[in-house]
């Protein structure tokens, strides 16, 4: 097999510049109970690697910069730590960390170990990689893990030498556009954090199985989707956080990840790496009180006809327009134009089926992914939703420092009891 290097094109080019500008990556975690060996974990990754294309190579940076193939292995590391705070500042650590390696695939495995558990962190660049085939490539990981502990031999997948480009994309029905509702973003500067000095923050909850079995039943009662049901939990309670301040008719943007794949003009599968969602981001003036029930159904109908819209195509090319030929700096620089802003990520239900479980078990799966760029202030809040053995596993992200510790803590809980309790 050739792996010929290539300069990285428009799309990938604007992630790069993202990247140095912030890092941009994403993260799966997946706790396990149990023991594997590093010598296993090594020959998986090794596994791994044969089976993803753009796992061989890493990016030579510069003006011009270059996928470059090598031969050298997927990061790995191991820490142990004394408990879960020291847990959480390690893997936020890894979480504000660029995925971008000097002559090493532009991913990594941290493995952190206590006495009770393993967490098994798999990250990778969002240059090359969106939260979907993450967990796949994490998924495909543990299934290496199991074939070598079973003694099955290695096979190697067939390579696809595939990778987004504005070439893939569909046309978009400018007429369409001109109907959505879009709101022009205002100057909001207040309580400004210059980027550098920004990183996101997280806060773990894990709902039971039968907290988690109400919120399902909730959703399918009211015929909403999981997905419109925890925006509009993230929505109620910045809207009125925008309303203790005074910003009583002030704009919220909002934004869910979208997988686009079937979108494109070409097949893509889940396998094949690359950034191939989107978001759909939809403005909503929020001076009055919502509910829960009425703003997730009209989410989910603004969604819907965003996506039919081909917008998340229409932004992406955007961006690619507004950023290609700007600085670093110049990108890093650019918040004089934002407004609050909600994100929600949720890859749904991550089921992984594994045979040797006298040896370990999988307890949860989270996917994650830093925000803060997103974000000027204290009017940002966000969610990276995954479902494991029916259980919904939510990461709650915020911007640290313009939020404090206790004050996102207790915002995290105002969503959380929301969740909870929505009627």
């Amino acid at each position: 097999m050739k792996f010929p290097n290539r300069k990285l094109n428009e799309i990938e080019k604007v992630f790069f510049k993202l990247d140095l500008s912030s890092p941009f990556n994403v993260l799966i975690n997946i706790q396990i109970t149990g023991h594997i060996k590093r010598e296993v974990l090594e020959e998986a990754l090794s596994r791994l690697k044969r089976n993803r294309y753009l796992l061989n190579y890493f990016i030579r940076e510069g003006e011009n910069p270059e996928f470059i193939y090598t031969d050298k292995p997927i990061l790995f590391d191991e820490i142990g730590y004394n408990n879960n705070q020291e847990r959480i500042e390690l893997i936020q650590k890894e979480l504000n960390t660029r995925s971008v390696y000097d002559a090493h695939p532009l991913a990594k495995l941290t493995v952190l170990k206590n006495e009770n558990n393993i967490d098994l962190i798999f990250k990778i660049s969002h240059i090359i990689s969106d939260g979907i085939c993450a967990y796949n490539a994490a998924k495909e990981l543990l299934y290496c893990v199991n074939d070598i502990e079973n003694g099955v031999p290695s096979t190697s997948n067939e390579f696809k030498e595939l990778y987004p480009d504005l070439k893939f994309f569909p046309q978009w029905n400018l007429d369409k556009l001109k109907q959505l509702d879009r709101v022009k973003e205002l100057e909001y500067i207040e309580n400004c954090v210059d980027i550098n000095n920004r990183s996101t923050h997280i806060i773990e909850k894990d709902l039971s199985l039968e907290d988690s079995c109400k919120v399902f039943s909730f959703c399918k009662q009211n015929e909403i989707s999981v997905n419109s049901f925890l925006m509009a939990c993230l929505v109620k309670p910045m809207a009125e956080r925008l309303r203790a301040k005074g910003y009583t008719s002030g704009i919220l943007k909002t934004s869910s990840g979208i997988n686009l794949r079937k979108y494109y003009n070409c097949d893509v599968d889940d396998q094949v790496l690359g950034f191939w969602s989107g978001f759909g981001y939809l403005f909503y003036n929020l001076g009055h009180d919502i509910d829960v029930v009425d703003f997730s159904k009209r989410y989910q109908v603004d969604l819907k006809s965003y996506l039919a819209n081909n917008s998340s195509f229409f932004y992406l090319k955007t961006l690619v327009d507004n950023y290609l030929n700007k600085s670093v700096q110049e990108i890093s620089s650019d918040y004089k134009k934002k407004i609050p802003y909600v994100l929600l990520t949720n890859i749904g239900k991550l089921n992984i089926t594994l045979n040797c479980r006298d040896r370990f078990t999988i307890k949860k799966i989270n996917l994650m992914t830093p925000m803060h760029r997103n974000w000027i202030n204290d009017l940002g809040f966000g969610i990276c939703a995954s479902t494991t053995n029916d259980k919904l596993n939510l990461i709650l992200n915020y911007m640290s420092p313009a939020w404090k510790q206790e004050n996102a803590q207790k915002f995290a809980d105002s969503i959380l009891y929301l969740i909870m309790n929505p009627s």
